[in-house]
Formats: structure tokens, C-alpha cells, sequence
């Protein structure tokens, strides 16, 4: 309840200075204030950084989100040409955006599958060019240096392998060809290839040049055979055909009448 006051309150006159109340504060109720408005103000600074962070890092996550897609997008079409590496590695950097992504995770191992088969039809591909290559050195030269030179230049082919190919073009550019003696060979008979003689090894002379090649042939005591051409193109060797060796002399040809006199029997009687 409120009491009425029991004397009327006089207006001040004028030039009367009206007393203000004074509130006091005790000091301990002052630090209290203070402590009020520093914690109010980290609240606000608090409250201010968690929403920055929170706005930051959803920028950080849109902008993973788009390069991840963009990524898988290009890994797609790259799978759809048929360049399954570059699709691969396109669709690791997505899951380098956003690791653990399932959509990304599926369309990688899916490129990794296509990259290894693609790389066995390639290592498939280049053993059956070696193969026809070989097949080919046994009887073309020429083809088959041609052949061994487009792999040693094929960057799809692996290092190791190219190199292998330029050896075997160095080797084929050099003197591959054979010549294989008859069986019966007489080892005192010479041949000479171009001029020059060639010792034969085991029935074999090796390091002939490809190309057509003049063939002499030699044996003490006899008469030297018409020389020959011979076309040495592969590796195959090339035999040298049966050689019929003739001593030297006069021939002598003998006649009955009638026929079947025993002339020669007589004739021999008398040269012996």
C-alpha cells in the first residue's frame, strides 16, 4: 500500500537547485558488471566465429562437391572413348575432393577394371606383333626390320620391350643369313661368297648378308662346278644344292657291234 504523504509538497522556488539521489554502488557490485559485459561480449565474438566457421566450411564443402563432380563427370566421358587410365586418375582426384564418396568409389573401380583389360588386349596385341615379326624374319628381312622398327617406336609398347625391338633390327641389319652345306660336304671343298672364302662350321656358314649372292666352289683334284647364284632373304638357312665333283681327264666313249660285245672288258684289259 501507499501512503499518502501528510504535509503537501511545496514547489521549489526559483533558482532552487533540486537535489538528485545519488545511487551508490558497492565496489563489489561493479567488478560483477564488468565480468557481465566481458562474458556477454566473448558470447557475441563466440557466437559470430562459430557462425563464420560453419559459413566457411560449407563453402569449402560446395566447392569440394562441384571439382568432385566435374572430375567424375570428365572420368565418364573419358571411360566412354575408351581411355580408361586418364579416366582413372580423373576419378582419383574426385575422390581426393571427397574421399570416401560411394558414387566415385564405383565409377574408379569400374575405370581400374576397364585400364587392366585394355592393358592386356595392348600386351596381347604387341606379343602377336613380336610373334609375326619372328615368322616374318625367317623369309622376309626387309619386312620383318620394317616390323621390329614400328614397335621399337611405339610409345604404347613398354620400354623394356622397344628396346628388345631395336636390338633385333640391329641384329637383322647385320649379317643373319646361313648357308647350309649338303650333308656329305668333303671338308677339303672351299666355297667362296662374293669372292671370299668362308670356313664352314658344322655344314653351316653363318653371317651371310641378305641379298643374292655369288657362290664358287673349289675342291683339289677335281674340276671346279659352274658357280651359282643364290637368294639368301631370311632367316631361314639356305641350302646349297648337291654338288656332282668330276676329276678332270678325257672322256671316253665306248661302241660294240654288235651290241653288247664285251669291248669293254677288252678296252680295260688293255689300259691296265
Amino acid at each position: 500500500m501507499i501512503q499518502e504523504p501528510t504535509e503537501p509538497i511545496q514547489p521549489p522556488s526559483a533558482g532552487q537547485e533540486i537535489p538528485v539521489p545519488q545511487v551508490v554502488i558497492p565496489p563489489r557490485a561493479g567488478v560483477w558488471v564488468w565480468v557481465g559485459w566481458l562474458v556477454l561480449a566473448v558470447g557475441l565474438v563466440g557466437a559470430v566465429y562459430g557462425v563464420g566457421r560453419k559459413f566457411h566450411e560449407r563453402q569449402l564443402e560446395m566447392e569440394a562437391r562441384a571439382n568432385s563432380t566435374t572430375l567424375l563427370i570428365s572420368a565418364l566421358r573419358l571411360e566412354k572413348a575408351g581411355r580408361h587410365a586418364e579416366g582413372e586418375r580423373a576419378a582419383e582426384d574426385a575422390l581426393r575432393w571427397r574421399p570416401g564418396d560411394a558414387a566415385g568409389g564405383r565409377i574408379l573401380r569400374r575405370l581400374a577394371a576397364g585400364r587392366l583389360a585394355e592393358e592386356e588386349r595392348a600386351m596381347r596385341a604387341v606379343s602377336d606383333a613380336f610373334g609375326e615379326a619372328a615368322r616374318m624374319s625367317l623369309g622376309d628381312l626387309a619386312g620383318a626390320i620394317e616390323a621390329y622398327q614400328r614397335l621399337g617406336n611405339d610409345p604404347a609398347v613398354s620400354v623394356g620391350l622397344r628396346e628388345v625391338a631395336l636390338e633385333r633390327v640391329a641384329v637383322l641389319e647385320g649379317a643373319p643369313c646361313v648357308l647350309r652345306l649338303p650333308d656329305d660336304w668333303p671338308s677339303a671343298a672351299l666355297v667362296r661368297i662374293d669372292g671370299v672364302i668362308r670356313t664352314p662350321r658344322g655344314h653351316r656358314i653363318a653371317g651371310v648378308l641378305a641379298g643374292n649372292r655369288r657362290i664358287e666352289l673349289s675342291r683339289e683334284g677335281y674340276r671346279a662346278p659352274p658357280a651359282l647364284e643364290l637368294e639368301f632373304k631370311g632367316l631361314e638357312p639356305v641350302l646349297l644344292p648337291a654338288v656332282d665333283w668330276q676329276l678332270p681327264g678325257t672322256t671316253v666313249t665306248v661302241r660294240s657291234e654288235p651290241p653288247g660285245a664285251a669291248v669293254w672288258q677288252v678296252a680295260a684289259q688293255g689300259l691296265a
